[in-house]
């Protein structure tokens, strides 16, 4: 797991000449939620608040109670379809922001419209809004008895106020074992609403109290937007989400052996015992050199090569040796093994057809 100081650097260096789209991002989403602000507020103004205090009327309701009771449930027909459209919107953007700093960090090429693919695939958007129902449901359960004392006590009482205290603390904590469920859920489309759930649980075992540091590192950054005027955010809020988004792939990476939402079970015994596949002479001069798939590396190794001094760790030179050199070593391992024309599968005596071990 990256300390604080190495995630925060890694998130400064993977922003660098990804700043503007960051930006782009925050103000795509600023751009969407002022236009729905707005039409709320003035279907709230035009349909409730003037007709009540009689100040703003467009529409003359005249004095029908007929005509008025079906103005109103139009008003709240259409109030309840802007909640909803909120809902969506929300969710929508907030799964593309985080999938937009995700790919970032992972060294994707990105851009400010990707903030919307959080819409493009129902299946994700489906998992991803199951997260948020239940992270917000879980607040809403855990803040019923607060509710509870301030309806019987006033909400002026000692005992709403000790009880508000003890419900803060109580849904901090919760909140701490989740809050890694929609970064899980936004990485993985194929992730489902419980899996997602499980997953924060798991990273978060252990690794509460970075996270706090973590978000307690960024005080004085929040202190500089308010100094600002708020100018300080379009690099303070890229900043840190860029870290949360880096916090949780250093986690995954150290908890999970695959970015597969599953555990890699696979000990020396399994690997023993996998399908022994055949050699094929199928490679002659002239073809070309086959290529060296090596296994996918892990996050931890791929943040490695910058984040240690500030330098970037070049990859062990591949063998560039000519075609020549190749077919010449080929050549002396089919020889070495005893593969000739006569004999092209030396090995089909130590193997059983079934793939098992070789046989003493």
């Amino acid at each position: 797991m990256m300390t604080i100081s190495e995630i925060k650097s890694f998130a400064r260096r993977q922003l660098k000449g990804n700043l503007l789209s960051a930006i782009g991002v925050l103000l795509l989403t600023l751009i969407c939620f002022t236009l729905w602000t707005t039409v709320l507020t003035v279907v709230m103004a035009v349909g409730i608040w003037g007709p009540v205090t009689g100040r703003l009327q467009i529409i003359d309701l005249g004095t029908n109670p007929e005509t008025r009771l079906f103005f109103f449930a139009l008003v709240g027909i259409a109030i309840a379809a802007l909640i909803f459209i909120g809902l969506y919107l929300g969710a929508g953007i907030m799964l593309g922001t985080q999938k937009f700093y995700l790919d970032m960090m992972k060294g994707n090429r990105v851009d400010a419209f990707r903030v919307f693919k959080g819409f493009s695939d129902t299946t994700h958007f489906k998992h991803y809004f199951g997260v948020l129902v239940i992270l917000y449901a879980i607040e809403f359960i855990l803040m019923i008895p607060l509710g509870i004392v301030g309806a019987r006590s006033g909400i002026n009482s000692s005992d709403y106020s000790i009880t508000n205290h003890i419900t803060s603390i109580v849904i901090f904590v919760v909140m701490l074992f989740l809050n890694m469920s929609t970064y899980a859920s936004a990485d993985n489309r194929e992730l489902k609403t419980f899996d997602a759930i499980k997953v924060s649980l798991r990273l978060m075992r252990d690794r509460k109290l970075k996270f706090v540091l973590l978000e307690l590192s960024f005080i004085l950054w929040f202190l500089l937007i308010t100094i600002s005027c708020g100018l300080a955010s379009f690099f303070v809020i890229p900043y840190f989400n860029a870290s949360l988004a880096v916090f949780y792939l250093s986690a995954y990476s150290d908890e999970y052996k695959k970015r597969t939402g599953e555990e890699e079970v696979i000990n020396e015994q399994q690997a023993q015992d996998a399908e022994y596949v055949e050699p094929k002479d199928v490679y002659v001069k002239g073809d070309a050199v086959p290529e060296n798939n090596e296994a996918g590396r892990s996050f931890e190794e791929v943040r490695k090569q910058y984040t240690f001094d500030g330098k970037v760790e070049e990859p062990e030179a591949a063998n560039t040796g000519s075609e020549a050199d190749t077919f010449s070593a080929y050549e002396k391992w089919k020889k070495d093994h005893g593969i000739t024309l006569d004999n092209p599968d030396p090995f089909h005596n130590r193997y059983t057809d079934s793939g098992n071990e070789k046989s003493d």
